[in-house]
């Protein structure tokens, strides 16, 4: 009876414009031209934090039942805040002009996960416009490959002549970062986004799969190899095995196991296949030597184990509090590689920077977090008690927060303003399903 009701309520949802919605719509638009338009093209921060505060504003004063504005403080909410607070106090520790985009995404990321506690329909229309304009991504990325002198004749115009130079550098190296100017991970964090969401559209399987929907898939597939980002594709594939296997019910976890094994073998197989046809190619050139190089025993982590090695001796020399947010570029500069570069691994680079106690504040709630989201999908899938919606949005949640803690492995999604905002964005999410489930859940 409850879930007959449940569901007429949200029936009549369907026929309401919140605020909160279009706050999100303001704020999923803005994530996804965050690179493109205020990274590359206006480098105006007073416009950016005005848009971002602006989406708030529409989310906090979105319409309750009775008319009266009401807040709710979580666990969630708490162990989050106690982390950021820790993280603000080691940034101004060390404070320089550079650490703003981390100070921002922060304070901001905290912000929404505070006032985003939303009916679940308030989070479709984001999913729509992340897949639209990921697949605009993916054609112009396809288009940058194809038309390279005519995509540029156009876009520099735009762009300083060091985001100039950079593009045709990464283009001479077979990067083709489309959208994403002079970074070719900006425009693969987007079409991660929007492969994830198809992704699940397809183990929802609650109606045939869309023909449109397998072509985006090749689309976005295509373009995110062009860009060149080799971890982000091993990540995502492995986010998505991981999702597939645990969005299903208990009874069909054989079955599944099975087909992933068979799915598995079959793209080892067209890889080799494809990579024996197109091994000219600069991309599969790289991945092609990058086995060759592990069966081998040499370093095809591209001088990142250089890194990983200095920032564990430092560790292990400052173990406490480590030696200042943002210094381990500071101190090793010179040192190590032809040119200075962070970690490239978010949690060897907190044991750096922050000793163990910074570890353990960061990492305690990302692990909370993430192990209630898998609590949640579990409970959504093998449970009739929720709204069916629920199982979309928190799988997606899921699948991100799956991809961000594995590419935190190779890159530095954590001090990122787009990875951490899309991080925070399915952070909210879980917290949304718990405070609007609440009763359902503790009975």
């Amino acid at each position: 009876m409850q879930k007959i009701i449940n569901e007429k309520i949200e029936n009549e949802k369907k026929h309401n414009f919140y605020l909160s919605s279009f706050g999100l719509i303001i704020f999923t638009i803005y994530i996804c031209t965050q690179s493109l338009i205020f990274d590359s093209i206006l480098k105006n921060n007073i416009l950016q934090i005005g848009i971002v505060f602006l989406a708030f504003l529409f989310i906090i004063f979105s319409p309750q039942k009775d008319k009266v504005m009401k807040f709710s403080f979580t666990k969630f909410d708490l162990i989050w805040t106690i982390t950021v607070m820790f993280l603000l106090l080691f940034i101004f520790q060390n404070y320089s002009v550079e650490r703003n985009n981390e100070l921002f995404v922060y304070v901001c990321g905290l912000l929404l996960l505070l006032i985003a506690k939303l009916d679940v329909e308030r989070f479709i229309p984001t999913f729509k416009i992340f897949k639209f304009i990921s697949i605009i991504y993916s054609f112009t990325t396809i288009f940058h490959y194809a038309f390279t002198d005519v995509f540029h004749s156009f876009i520099f115009p735009f762009i300083s002549s060091t985001a100039q130079q950079r593009m045709k550098e990464l283009v001479y190296t077979d990067y083709y970062p489309g959208l994403g100017i002079a970074q070719p991970s900006m425009a693969a964090a987007i079409m991660i986004i929007g492969i994830g969401i198809i992704i699940i559209n397809i183990i929802k399987e609650e109606k045939p799969t869309s023909k449109m929907d397998l072509v985006y898939l090749v689309i976005l597939f295509s373009a995110l190899n062009l860009t060149g980002k080799r971890s982000v594709l091993l990540w995502r594939i492995l986010a998505s095995i991981f999702l597939y296997y645990f969005s299903v019910e208990s009874r069909e976890k054989l079955n599944k196991m099975i087909k992933i094994f068979l799915f598995s073998i079959t793209i080892i197989v067209m890889t080799i296949f494809i990579i024996n046809i197109f091994k000219e190619t600069s991309f599969f050139a790289n991945i092609l030597s990058t086995i060759e190089g592990l069966f081998a025993g040499e370093d095809v982590t591209s001088g990142r184990i250089v890194l990983y090695a200095r920032a564990w001796e430092l560790f292990l020399e400052y173990p406490l509090f480590g030696i200042g947010w943002g210094q381990f570029i500071k101190i090793t500069s010179g040192q190590l590689l032809s040119r200075d570069l962070s970690v490239h691994n978010v949690y060897l680079q907190l044991l750096a920077e922050t000793g163990f106690v910074g570890f353990i504040l960061v990492i305690l709630p990302i692990v909370f977090t993430y192990a209630k989201t898998l609590k949640y999908v579990k409970i959504c899938f093998n449970t009739d008690c929720f709204n069916k919606k629920w199982k979309w949005v928190l799988s997606f949640s899921l699948y991100y927060q799956t991809f961000f803690l594995l590419y935190c492995l190779t890159e530095n999604p954590f001090y990122n303003i787009v990875y951490m905002f899309v991080y925070f964005y399915s952070l909210a999410i879980t917290n949304s399903f718990f405070i609007k489930n609440i009763n359902e859940l503790r009975r």
